[in-house]
């Protein structure tokens, strides 16, 4: 099912992958190759490869990835980048949804955006301070669920409540 973030449907790379293979069964091929690994920057490139009848068709995007420039790329930037270009190459192929970018690359491209600002807030974060608006306007940071949480980084204009927001997601993902 299609993720929405900031209005617009984003397909996972998941979703991608799964609607291709069942519109082409056996005759589709996925393929990754590592362009580069060079001073932290990985580049990969993902080939689909659509088999019809005599005809074959090649859809070609490409990834990059800074290691360290989240939580999940300080362990697996490889991972991280071949997943980006694979679903770039089946938006390529005609699975995109609405949008050409995947739910997983917007969602890893509004963290690197908020990390400067989430950098310069990060010291006056208190995980203990009360929210003091909404439904959780009573509950501290370290009380209100991963879900609302989320729903703060991806509808709120508030870059200091987006930063908070973020900083109890990194902690709680460091503990």
């Amino acid at each position: 099912m299609p993720v929405k973030i900031h209005g617009k449907e984003y397909k996972t790379v998941a979703e991608r992958v799964n609607e291709a293979h069942a519109d082409h069964e056996n005759n589709i091929e996925i393929q990754t190759e590592l362009v580069s690994w060079e001073d932290g920057v990985v580049i990969m490139k993902a080939n689909v490869v659509i088999y019809n009848g005599d005809m074959v068709r090649h859809f070609v995007d490409y990834a990059y990835e800074k290691e360290d420039s989240s939580p999940i790329t300080e362990t697996s930037v490889l991972e991280v980048c071949s997943t980006s270009a694979i679903g770039r190459a089946l938006a390529a192929a005609g699975y995109a949804g609405t949008e050409y970018a995947s739910a997983n690359e917007v969602e890893n491209a509004i963290h690197q955006q908020t990390s400067s600002i989430h950098q310069q807030d990060k010291a006056k974060f208190d995980r203990d301070a009360k929210l003091g608006f909404g439904k959780n306007e009573n509950k501290t940071w370290r009380e209100v669920d991963a879900g609302f949480l989320l729903w703060v980084t991806n509808n709120m204009n508030n870059d200091i409540y987006v930063s908070f927001a973020n900083a109890e997601l990194d902690a709680r993902a460091n503990v």
